[in-house]
């Protein structure tokens, strides 16, 4: 099966994931997020604005507040670029194209090489720290090329076997459910 028609399948079976469970995974997703050593040393953070069917990351937003983190997320450019943007509140967000909340664009932005951990969707993931993301490539063009240490959090009912990927597809170095961290191993190469 290729990536078109995963990415398809996955999302239906995401719309079936009924409310409470998506609460209860998120809540465990925070848990596991926020005892990272990577998080715990990180300065600046960047995240998304979770959609419906996506793990919720307001909580990770507030918990960087509270320990005086930088919090950005990004912000989607005419071009197919991405830009980090300082999230100061939750005030002034507007959707984008993609029904995706983004405050303005005027508000302040972020170099890439300030942002130390990076909070990134997915569709799905698989153990070897492969993502399926949404189809537009926004992520793998950021993060190219890139020091941030890249975490994508998945449902563990989203989990795949074996996600395919080609050459543009930027590996994560953690993939963080609600049960489980899967790391890259110390002996593995980026």
């Amino acid at each position: 099966m290729d990536k078109k028609e995963l990415r398809k399948d996955l999302r239906k079976k995401a719309k079936l994931l009924d409310k409470e469970y998506k609460d209860k995974a998120s809540k465990g997703i925070f848990e596991n997020i926020i005892s990272l050593p990577e998080f715990i040393a990180a300065k600046c953070v960047f995240l998304y604005l979770n959609t419906e069917n996506e793990p919720q990351t307001a909580d990770i937003i507030a918990k960087c507040y509270e320990l005086q983190k930088k919090v950005c997320v990004p912000v989607c450019l005419e071009n197919a670029d991405m830009v980090a943007v300082i999230l100061r509140d939750f005030s002034g967000l507007e959707k984008n194209k993609y029904g995706i909340l983004e405050p303005p664009l005027s508000e302040n932005t972020v170099q890439k090489d300030l942002i130390d951990f990076a909070v990134i969707p997915c569709v799905s993931a698989d153990k070897t720290l492969k993502r399926i993301g949404h189809g537009a490539g926004y992520y793998d063009r950021y993060l190219s090329k890139t020091c941030i240490y890249k975490v994508s959090i998945c449902f563990d009912k989203m989990m795949s076997e074996n996600i395919p990927t080609d050459r543009y597809d930027v590996l994560m170095d953690c993939i963080v459910t609600e049960n489980r961290v899967y790391k890259k191993r110390l002996s593995e190469k980026k």
